[in-house]
């Protein structure tokens, strides 16, 4: 099969031999699968797979249809369509994945916009509710809102009734971000605004000099990526009298066990909002597999509102 590999410090697609599935996996034919800024960070040897994972293979989310299962996997879950993250080698034409793993669709749910939801909205989900104690009527600032994650998360903010605020750096970028139902603010226009209840954090270490002063007493900021500069001078003094919380998390290390309940939570809760159509993932745009160098090329160089997929079947 064709997947996504890294050689020569590069993404090329390649042919590579197929998964294997286990008892309890599934095997889903990849219709679309993101490109994130991990994937880049892979690519360059700052992000290792987990053990087991393949560490030459990129792809942390997924779209496709079920075409087999193994013996002990409890659901019929044949023909039937699904989303969701992985460890990785999920941008390719098949990938093996764990049962409990998957978010099952719909079957007249398009999955091109399903290939843009699990990894931007799960993250989004985890940051702002379960690391961020985000509740109605809070005030929340989300820096970088302009690209997967960050547009997720104010839409997933503005959804549930938050005040919300997003950084974007151009007068093009402020308008996607106003439009998703937020306040576009230019990052040194971060302290105006304060103070925050909660701060979603996607830029990295230049933010925390201003997010930091700029939190409510008990506030929490949580780190979901880093785009700039990964180290930070902290004041302890300020984060004492702030009495913060500063959290950092990442949905690929953790056990098959958080993953299953992280995705049965976003089922029960996030994914009726897509059915109905109250929430929709932004897709900035979408490459043909064949076009992997193109596509990378874009997401790492080029200014990107939403999701970038590959697109490895209909």
């Amino acid at each position: 099969m064709k997947a996504v590999k890294i050689i020569n410090s590069e993404a090329v697609l390649a042919e590579v031999e197929p998964p294997n599935i286990g008892d309890l996996d599934l095997l889903v034919k990849v219709g679309f699968a993101g490109i994130n800024a991990a994937d880049l960070l892979q690519i360059a040897g700052h992000y290792r797979a987990p053990q087991g994972t393949p560490q030459d293979l990129l792809g942390l989310e997924y779209s496709g249809m079920v075409v087999g299962q193994g013996a002990k996997v409890p659901t019929q879950f044949n023909g039937k369509k699904v989303m969701g993250i992985a460890s990785g080698a999920a941008q390719a034409e098949y990938i093996a994945i764990r049962f409990d793993q998957v978010i099952a669709l719909p079957n007249d749910f398009d999955l091109l916009q399903a290939g843009a939801i699990p990894e931007a909205f799960i993250t989004a989900y985890d940051a702002i509710f379960t690391q961020g104690n985000f509740a109605i009527g809070k005030r929340i600032l989300i820096t970088g809102a302009t690209g997967g994650v960050g547009s997720a998360a104010v839409t997933l903010a503005v959804t549930a009734g938050g005040i919300v605020f997003g950084t974007s750096r151009n007068d093009r970028a402020k308008q996607f971000v106003h439009d998703l139902g937020a306040h576009a603010i230019a990052p040194d226009q971060i302290s105006q605004y304060a103070p925050y209840d909660t701060v979603i954090e996607l830029i990295g270490g230049e933010s925390f000099p201003t997010t930091l002063p700029s939190l409510a007493s008990g506030g929490t900021i949580v780190t979901i990526g880093i785009s700039g500069n990964p180290a930070i001078e902290l004041d302890l003094r300020l984060l004492m009298q702030k009495r913060a919380t500063i959290r950092g998390s990442t949905l690929r290390s953790r056990d098959l066990a958080e993953k299953a309940e992280i995705a049965a939570q976003f089922s029960r809760e996030i994914l009726p909002l897509f059915i109905s159509g109250k929430i929709k993932p932004v897709v900035d745009s979408v490459y043909s597999a064949n076009e992997v160098r193109l596509a990378y090329h874009k997401f790492a160089n080029e200014p990107k509102t939403g999701k970038l997929l590959l697109r490895f079947s209909e």
